[in-house]
């Protein structure tokens, strides 16, 4: 959110530098990633309602049909999840640890719908914070796992003398 306002505090100018493919791709990627954490609980609620509640559709004789707006919020949510499937395979294949594939399908729905609620409050409360609270910086401390470059760094002692990062709730 903070990243679009200050890029978009000059639209023109931007939209100069980055030509109307980047321009249109910059605000999809940006906008669309906010507003799917943002909407996806919202989506899955409705979805799980309309299936749940709507009697019409389990009707003796009734054909399945689903409106438009569910075969959306549908769409939407598989397609989003499947995506985060993917970039977990990436993740593991870039980290050489593809042999552990296999333990996805076993948790794979759970940890998807899981991964997608937490990110959803995340933006929820990064867009409260940026409502109310926008000079708060809450750092993340990266490459902490043990195949991550930093923690190669470390061991070698190439990272020596650098300072610990800050903590989360930290500001500077």
């Amino acid at each position: 959110m903070q990243t679009w306002c200050v890029h978009m505090r000059r639209p023109l100018q931007l939209a100069r530098q980055l030509g109307f493919a980047g321009f249109a791709a910059f605000q999809l990627t940006l906008i669309g990633t906010v507003l799917s954490a943002l909407l996806q609980p919202i989506a899955l609620l409705l979805l799980s309602a309309w299936l749940l509640f709507d009697s019409s559709l389990f009707s003796e004789g009734h054909t399945f049909a689903i409106p438009a707006l569910g075969w959306l919020h549908g769409i939407a949510l598989v397609g989003g999840y499947l995506t985060s499937i993917v970039i977990a395979f990436a993740g593991l294949a870039r980290r050489r640890l593809f042999s552990l594939v296999w333990l996805h399908p076993a948790m794979l729905l759970h940890w998807v719908v899981l991964h997608w609620m937490l990110l959803s409050l995340a933006a929820w409360r990064a867009l409260f914070q940026f409502l109310f609270d926008r000079y708060r910086w809450e750092k993340t401390d990266h490459g902490l796992a043990r195949t991550s470059r930093r923690a190669d760094a470390q061991l070698t002692g190439s990272a020596a003398g650098r300072p610990p990062p800050l903590r989360a709730g930290a500001s500077s």
